[in-house]
């Protein structure tokens, strides 16, 4: 229903507005993260407000307790970030524990997103202990 009212507004500061006035009630919304991608599509592209709702989201979304799948997090990556390379270091940070990484093609998809490869497999070395990397900058990962 909040993804309804929201398309049927006609301008990213209504929608901000909504978002704003019901910050403290998202979490009784049982939104996953389909909704959340789909409530980023109806911002615009042309600035950050897109990172900017998916941060405000992430804060206020108090009940996600299911893991994103690799493909939702790669689209919601490409579409809030626009490029910027350390908006995508933060989001990977704040999302990791949520991600639903299942295997090492898994790693891969996600390594190679990044310029900045040596810190993502930094980050993911120190959040694994199960996972060894064994040619950085290449994201060549195997599980022990």
């Amino acid at each position: 229903m909040l993804l309804t009212i929201l398309a049927r507004m006609s301008n990213d500061e209504q929608r901000l507005q909504l978002l704003q006035t019901l910050r403290n009630k998202l979490s009784n919304y049982n939104l996953d993260w389909l909704d959340i991608r789909n409530i980023i599509n109806l911002f615009s592209k042309e600035n950050q407000i897109r990172w900017e709702i998916l941060q405000f989201l992430l804060l206020h979304m108090n009940n996600l307790t299911k893991k994103i799948d690799i493909e939702d997090y790669i689209y919601l990556s490409n579409q809030s970030t626009n490029d910027n390379e350390h908006l995508k270091v933060r989001l990977f940070e704040q999302i990791y524990d949520k991600l639903n990484i299942q295997n090492k093609n898994d790693l891969e998809r996600i390594i190679k997103l990044f310029q900045t490869r040596q810190k993502i497999e930094a980050i993911i070395r120190i959040k694994r202990s199960d996972l060894i990397l064994d040619r950085p900058y290449e994201g060549i990962c195997s599980y022990e």
